[in-house]
């Protein structure tokens, strides 16, 4: 069921500041590129054949994975 909140007002903002929002950041994308890079060598050291690294944004999943393969 769909309710509607009467007193909630409209935030106007441009398509490049919503995807900003929910993307994050070129800066949070290289951050989280460089921890699984570190994580993965890591656990190559300590010989391990498979991993679990869990990341909470689809997007940013999606781009480390492509970025891996």
């Amino acid at each position: 069921m769909l309710t509607y909140e009467k007193d909630v007002k409209p935030v106007k903002m441009t398509a490049r500041e919503a995807h900003k929002r929910s993307v994050g950041t070129e800066e949070d994308y290289i951050k989280l590129l460089i921890d699984v890079y570190n994580f993965i060598h890591e656990e190559v050291d300590n010989r391990n054949t498979s991993i679990d690294y869990w990341i909470d944004s689809l997007y940013l999943a999606d781009r480390v994975f492509n970025e891996l393969v």
